[in-house]
């Protein structure tokens, strides 16, 4: 479904995302559709919600790209060559890429910062400045003059190198994991309705959200820098030194992870039975780690 225009709606989004650098991956969009829950009771957790913040409406849409040297005035925002996803720099500041019906698949984190700039410099690094000249975000690009910005129609935003190499990527538009797929710290996988996310924080920190900020369930693995969805059907979250600060210990379960709009994450066997989930939203606000649930 392609992005109505002229106007995005406002999107509430929460949770600061590292713009480090990130290792170039694959790229191909994966398409995963929601399935219903399992049927075990979630369990029902009481901390306070987290705070919600809203972002602001961009308006004018520009290309598809930026080269060196150029910017986006906050309102402004890139649209893919189909028009099926964008990138907005929002008045307050975040930098936020959309998929269809404005589900939210990646963010800066910078909001709350009205004035802010954002620009890919010639040396080929994007980065949002306060208005005080202070850098709020940068993506660790420094990679050359032949740099480019650009969102794709798979909802990817990708900065390439002079010879096409991938320097820096959000995470394209999808529901799930497959086998041998992963998240990199600072992206996310939304639901089909955009609801909730999964999210690998900047922290290393594995945190399931509903789209006010709430969060649902979160692993405590702080200091993770990646969540691989092994090809043995076992999510596991590691450290860069290959430490494993969490795993759902689903070995075998060699199918699909998917993010469904009850707010359960769950991966699924090949037979279509649950392997092991997060728990659906039942109100709660996650006040402690959690494991999820092993369904045998």
């Amino acid at each position: 479904m392609r992005l109505p225009l002229p106007r995005l709606s406002a999107t509430t989004v929460t949770a600061a995302l590292t713009g480090a650098a990130l290792a170039a991956a694959c790229m191909g969009a994966a398409a995963v559709s929601a399935s219903a829950a399992p049927a075990p009771v979630a369990t029902v957790l009481t901390a306070p919600a987290a705070p919600v913040l809203s972002a602001a409406t961009p308006s004018d849409r520009l290309s598809d790209r930026l080269a060196p040297g150029q910017s986006l005035a906050p309102g402004q925002w890139l649209l893919s060559p189909d028009r099926s996803h964008g990138l907005a720099f929002q008045t307050d500041g975040n930098l936020v890429a959309y998929g269809a019906n404005y589900r939210v698949l990646w963010h800066s984190g910078t909001y709350a910062n009205p004035g802010a700039r954002f620009t890919l410099q010639p040396d080929g690094n994007a980065v949002i400045y306060a208005a005080s000249g202070a850098v709020l975000w940068h993506s660790g690009t420094y990679i050359s003059a032949g740099a480019s910005l650009r969102v794709q129609d798979d909802g990817n935003v990708v900065i390439t190198g002079p010879g096409g190499q991938v320097a820096f990527y959000t995470g394209w538009d999808r529901t799930g994991l497959y086998p041998g797929e992963q998240l990199l710290a600072g992206q996310r996988v939304t639901s089909a309705g955009g609801r909730y996310s999964l999210n690998l924080q900047a922290d290393g920190n594995v945190v399931v959200r509903a789209s006010s900020g709430r969060p649902l369930f979160f692993t405590g693995s702080y200091g993770a820098t990646r969540l691989a969805f092994q090809a043995d059907g076992n999510l596991v979250a590691y450290a860069g030194d290959g430490s494993v600060l969490f795993a759902t210990g689903t070995t075998g379960a060699r199918s699909r992870l998917v993010v469904q709009d009850d707010g359960n994450v769950v991966i699924y066997r090949r037979d279509g039975g649950p392997a092991w989930y997060s728990g659906w939203d039942a109100g709660q606000s996650a006040d402690a780690p959690r494991g999820g649930v092993q369904v045998r």
